[in-house]
């Protein structure tokens, strides 16, 4: 095999500091996993990412009601008409949504709230955990969708999952508060897990209540 690999084309999210933390943009048939603590914005950084994107998406919520995403998507500026919402947890009638209306990226809100059929366990278990994510990277890799998973830290910082699913996914993003902003300011890191670029890299957003996530520069 050529040590010359061509570089593997990428797909601009429309926001500058997403895409350098993503190695340059996202890339078709990758699973990313997005940590956050609640209440950091990460609706609508996802829902401006797929605003972005300039594709069908699809956003899948277990844990809010349609109303709710779309207001979201209001504040930030992302309404779109490419952008489907779907209140679901079971993944048979998530997959099967997202063929019919030919998507070629997810986003699921939350890992924790999905349902495998035939898995034992309750949504968030172990198992459902396992099952739930290896099925999400078979979806991708068979329909080349890119898939977005978040998944909640608890509020002690325990993280309620598994840490073999950090393995098993492309990608591992991290969004937390800066100082910066009042506040607002939102730090999106990549720790260490990138099978498409380099790890270590930082983006640095103000968090507006009429834009959303407005990429900012680093401090100096």
């Amino acid at each position: 095999m050529s040590n010359n690999a061509e570089p593997l084309p990428r797909i601009s999210t429309g926001m500058p500091s997403l895409d350098r933390v993503l190695g340059g943009g996202l890339v078709a048939a990758s699973v990313v996993l997005l940590i956050s603590h609640p209440s950091m914005g990460e609706t609508s950084l996802m829902l401006q990412m797929l605003n972005g994107l300039h594709h069908r998406c699809l956003y899948v919520t277990g844990e809010e009601t349609r109303e709710q995403v779309c207001a979201a998507a209001s504040r930030s500026g992302a309404n779109s008409n490419r952008v489907y919402v779907l209140v679901e947890r079971n993944l048979e009638k998530i997959f099967a949504y997202a063929q019919e209306m030919r998507v070629h990226t997810i986003v699921v809100d939350s890992i924790r709230t999905m349902l495998c059929d035939n898995v034992n366990g309750q949504a968030g278990s172990t198992t459902q955990f396992k099952e739930c994510t290896a099925r999400f990277i078979q979806y991708a890799k068979t329909t080349r969708t890119a898939i977005w998973l978040i998944g909640y830290v608890a509020d002690n910082g325990v993280i309620p999952w598994p840490k073999t699913i950090e393995h098993d996914v492309d990608v591992v993003l991290e969004l937390h508060q800066g100082p910066r902003f009042e506040g607002k300011e939102r730090i999106l890191h990549c720790p260490s897990k990138n099978r498409f670029g380099p790890a270590n890299l930082v983006g640095h957003f103000d968090l507006t209540p009429i834009k959303g996530f407005v990429s900012v520069e680093a401090l100096p």
